[in-house]
């Protein structure tokens, strides 16, 4: 097995520490037996990074360990209030990042590089290997925050036509994004610098050097972790804890499969356990939930109790936030052998669903559409129905099911709450009857 990187770092605009970034990331990668290739520096255009990440997929191979890494600014752009039609998905938020050369000369000449690009070329990668890692020094959210020694890494207030238009025609062109999924990629782990809506920060750190705030933490705790076994879950508290001693409101995360050791596949212990709710940390938050089928991209509600759906069906969770303060929804699956997954992954410390708002699990943001969540049925559970479950959780802050929960009855953080709601159904291992899934067209 080879282990290679890319190593990107884009010291775009008012950043000075991302080739220490790119340094550190480096020294740490080599340590664990990697080869490394940067693009760095007046390297780092929209063109030079496309290209050094499209020689990494060219040069893949079955069974590679690769890592991707960038450090540089990032970018939001919003859907201004004319784009919002009442009763119908707001268009999305279309996120990106910062090379070099961005802008580009003419005020259309949009160089940045979107996530929808970045993540059509990680299934291109993960085609190939399953072993992949994302590491993200960026943020999209560029809050305002009065501190010198503080420098965000983000742009501010990118203009959302530009962006939209730049993401059009390169899908006129060919770049398919349909084949992404609500879901995200679930065979690669995205280690990212903060969370969709926060900041993410360098600063100059005692030894007189700018530098991430992140990628030090990250560096430093990989180092005196060494070769434990020890998952992606169990590092972030601790990275988490290096940040926030300089920037409390800078939340690092691992997406996708955090329950991998760093740079490897084998979980390192196995999914959560189906026990009794967290009742002594009862939030009480005025939530609506609701799920049902996907047919044919269309929602078919379902009891929230004792339903029978079959595998090979996509499902949907709907959560409606009545209430007057936003809650942070995650979403854990139990299969018939009680053994559980995070489905919530792209948003590992919950999705935040502001009051009056509604978040479905399983709608695609980008496109609009509803892929649903595919239920799968696990080797060795028999060939009878049995019976599964999805909890929702519900909580009054941000936090990390893959980290805190070894079972529903354990709490977090002192002073947050939550609620468990749970859903439970009957899945059979067989395919819906031909005259049912008709009737539902």
């Amino acid at each position: 097995m080879r282990r290679t990187a890319v190593l990107i770092g884009a010291p775009a605009h008012d950043l000075t520490g991302v080739g220490n970034d790119v340094d550190a990331m480096a020294e740490l990668l080599a340590g664990r037996g990697f080869a490394t290739v940067r693009c760095e520096g007046s390297e780092a255009t929209r063109a030079g990074i496309l290209d050094a990440y499209g020689r990494l997929i060219r040069d893949a191979r079955p069974d590679d360990a690769v890592v991707v890494y960038y450090s540089g600014h990032g970018g939001l752009a919003t859907p201004p209030p004319q784009l919002r039609t009442p009763g119908r998905a707001a268009p999305p938020r279309l996120q990106f990042i910062v090379p070099v050369d961005h802008p580009g000369p003419a005020a259309t000449d949009f160089r940045g590089i979107t996530a929808p690009e970045l993540s059509v070329l990680l299934l291109r990668l993960t085609n190939t290997t399953r072993n992949v890692t994302v590491i993200i020094d960026a943020c999209h959210a560029a809050h305002v925050f009065r501190d010198d020694g503080l420098r965000v890494k983000a742009l501010r207030q990118p203009a959302y036509l530009d962006v939209a238009e730049h993401l059009s025609r390169l899908r006129r062109q060919g770049l398919d994004t349909a084949a992404l999924h609500a879901l995200g990629n679930q065979d690669a782990v995205r280690v990212v610098a903060c969370g969709r809506e926060q900041s993410a920060y360098e600063y100059t750190n005692d030894a007189g050097r700018p530098a991430g705030l992140f990628t030090e933490a990250l560096t430093l705790t990989l180092a005196e972790t060494g070769d434990r076994p020890v998952s992606w879950a169990d590092l972030l508290p601790r990275v988490r804890e290096r940040v926030r001693a300089v920037v409390p409101f800078q939340r690092p995360e691992a997406e996708g499969p955090a329950l991998r050791p760093p740079f490897q596949l084998d979980p390192v212990r196995p999914g959560l356990g189906l026990e009794a709710g967290p009742d002594r940390a009862a939030l009480g938050a005025a939530v609506t939930i609701g799920w049902g089928r996907v047919v044919g991209g269309r929602a078919h509600p379902l009891p929230a109790q004792d339903a029978l759906v079959h595998a090979g069906e996509d499902v949907y969770v709907r959560v409606r936030n009545d209430g007057r303060a936003t809650v942070h929804v995650s979403l854990l699956a139990f299969d018939p052998l009680a053994r559980g997954s995070v489905v919530t992954s792209l948003d590992p410390s919950g999705v935040p669903v502001r009051p009056g708002e509604e978040h479905v699990i399983g709608r695609d943001e980008l496109h609009g559409r509803l892929d649903g969540i595919p239920l799968r049925w696990p080797a060795g559970a028999g060939d009878a129905p049995r019976p599964a479950a999805f909890v929702v959780l519900v909580s009054s802050a941000p936090e990390a099911p893959a980290e805190v929960f070894r079972d529903l009855s354990m709490h977090g953080d002192d002073g947050l709450r939550r609620d468990a709601h749970r859903i439970r159904f009957r899945l059979d291992p067989g395919p819906r009857s031909p005259a049912n899934s008709t009737s539902e067209q």
